[in-house]
Formats: structure tokens, C-alpha cells, sequence
């Protein structure tokens, strides 16, 4: 599992908004499945399997696990913003201040966290 990599694509994830709010454009519907599940982006399958089976136990783990699955609650918000044609909502919702923006950084903190304990 490339950690770095992982977060920088939950990173993107703001570019990719203000991209389609920007263009006035809906998320598709991979897309869409793709945030509302947690499961289903690499970091999100690694983490309910692989990295479930070997590091579930560490505290590291349980808050990454955590602030992933609320990354993906928050990114579905501004989606369906997005899709429901509230751009203005959307835009304040991937604002510096947002809960959105608060989370993207909490995920990348607590991957990193892991990453370094269990030396990926």
C-alpha cells in the first residue's frame, strides 16, 4: 500500500469538487459510488482487508479507519451539493473553515500516523 499516494488522492478530492462546481457539472455515477462507499477507493479497501488483518489492533489503525470513513461521510455531502445543483452550499462546504477541509487533513495526519508505526 502506497500511503503517500492514498492521501494525496483524498487530497484531490477538493480539486475535484471545486472543478465540477466551477463547470456546473454533476459527479457521475462512479464517482458518486466511489465517496459514498469507504470501502470502495484503494485506501478504503486496503483498510477493511489487508490492513485490517495485520494492524486492527493498533490505536493507529482504529483512528485512521475513523477519519476515512468520516472523510467519505463529508465528501458525499458536497456531492450530492454538486449534483443537486447547490454550488454556493458546495463551494462553502470545501471552504478553509469546512468540516470537509478539517477532515482531509485529520485522514492525511492519522495515514501518516499509521504509515510511520507500522513502517509502510
Amino acid at each position: 500500500m502506497d500511503i503517500d499516494k492514498e492521501i494525496l488522492k483524498h487530497a484531490d478530492w477538493k480539486i475535484r469538487f471545486s472543478n465540477a462546481i466551477f463547470r456546473r457539472e454533476s459527479l457521475d455515477s462512479y464517482v458518486m459510488e466511489t465517496i459514498r462507499k469507504e470501502n470502495c477507493c484503494e485506501l478504503g479497501q486496503w483498510l477493511h482487508r489487508e490492513g485490517k488483518v495485520k494492524f486492527g489492533s493498533l490505536p493507529s489503525y482504529k483512528a485512521c479507519l475513523k477519519k476515512h470513513a468520516e472523510f467519505h461521510i463529508e465528501a458525499e455531502k458536497i456531492a450530492n451539493a454538486i449534483n443537486t445543483k447547490q454550488y454556493i452550499n458546495a463551494s462553502k462546504m470545501i471552504g478553509i473553515d469546512s468540516a470537509f477541509n478539517a477532515v482531509v487533513s485529520e485522514v492525511c495526519c492519522e495515514a501518516n500516523r499509521l504509515k510511520k508505526e507500522c513502517c509502510l
